[in-house]
């Protein structure tokens, strides 16, 4: 009963924005999360139609996914692996790997075929705390191995959404003093949000991925690509005072007609974009924006929280019936899909 309906026109409008803030630098479009709940085969039809040829994956079946569709391009494996099993698997399907840490270069080396030099991006941490050297850590070793290919350099921003950016720019300048101080022929830094924060930050490729979408929290131009689409599979009227939904947020503030909607997270309708700022957080536990949703061409609010399967619509003094279509805005987190051409 439900789906997304994906609107391939708005993807392509996001792309020329995208492509406008890159300023000339190479497009590494992320599909993860199966290309964001949209399909990693669907999202990179549409991208590769629009010239885009270097993706960037998360999980082993992304990468089989993009070889199986006939994509025979630059794929970076986003995981710095040292699991031996794993390695030897990737390597038949030909990415970019990954390489943060020591553990993973060795199990690289063990395991790459000796008549043919992997390549790879070499991921720096630079203030996350997650993959990638650290910048004391001396890699020249590494980078004069015969036996891969050092194809570029990376690092990952950990607050490019947040309104302060201090430490973006302290991420930023020392990745810059490591790919000046090393000359990677590839360099990354800019995701979706700094994109369109500070451009490409010096650097000759950017890393997007919920930018395509329109997901993002920094102010941009971005469209949503699509909307839910299912229908209100029941109607009732609830007496005034009555409580609507979980933690009883919410009270019918008059007699009301309700419409019940089989659609929730599980779907991934109703999960946000996390803004982790303290200032946001407290703001959303006194002032909660009101959502609606639109039927027959009119905007219903839905009443109370979003729940797992289904969400309330206040219908009163409306001719709304059960069988009629919603139309729900969002942006896709493990969204049921179709494309819309």
């Amino acid at each position: 009963m439900n789906k997304y309906i994906v609107q391939n026109d708005n993807i392509v409008e996001n792309i020329k924005l995208i492509r406008d803030k890159a300023d000339g630098a190479r497009i590494i479009a992320v599909l993860k999360g199966n290309g964001y709940g949209i399909g990693v085969t669907e999202l990179a039809r549409v991208l590769m139609a629009e010239g885009i040829d270097f993706f960037a994956v998360n999980e082993e079946r992304e990468l089989i996914a993009l070889r199986e569709m006939g994509f025979e391009g630059d794929v970076l494996f986003l995981p710095s692996t040292a699991v031996g099993s794993q390695i030897e698997r990737l390597i038949e399907y030909k990415p970019i790997f990954s390489i943060g840490s020591r553990e993973a270069y060795i199990a690289l080396k063990k395991h790459a075929k000796g008549d043919e030099r992997v390549r790879v991006h070499i991921n720096f941490d630079t203030g996350f705390g997650r993959y990638g050297f650290l910048p004391t850590e001396n890699i020249s070793d590494i980078l004069n191995d015969d036996d891969i290919y050092i194809h570029g350099a990376y690092t990952h921003l950990s607050a490019s959404f947040a309104k302060n950016q201090k430490h973006t720019r302290a991420q930023a300048k020392l990745f810059a003093q490591l790919t000046k101080q090393y000359e990677f022929a590839n360099t990354h830094i800019a995701n979706s949000n700094a994109l369109f924060k500070h451009g490409n930050m010096g650097c000759n490729c950017v890393r997007v991925g919920s930018a395509f979408l329109g997901r993002i929290i920094t102010r941009s131009n971005l469209k949503p690509v699509g909307y839910f689409s299912s229908k209100v599979i029941e109607v009732k009227m609830l007496p005034k005072g009555w409580n609507i939904g979980y933690a009883n947020i919410t009270r019918a503030k008059r007699l009301t007609k309700i419409g019940i909607v089989p659609l929730g997270s599980a779907d991934g309708f109703g999960v946000k974009s996390n803004d982790v700022s303290i200032k946001s957080f407290l703001k959303g536990l006194v002032v909660k924006p009101r959502e609606y949703v639109t039927i027959n061409g009119s905007r219903y609010p839905i009443l109370g929280r979003v729940n797992m399967c289904n969400f309330v619509i206040d219908i009163t003094d409306s001719g709304v019936i059960v069988g009629d279509e919603v139309r729900a805005e969002c942006s896709p987190v493990r969204a049921r899909k179709t494309n819309e051409e």
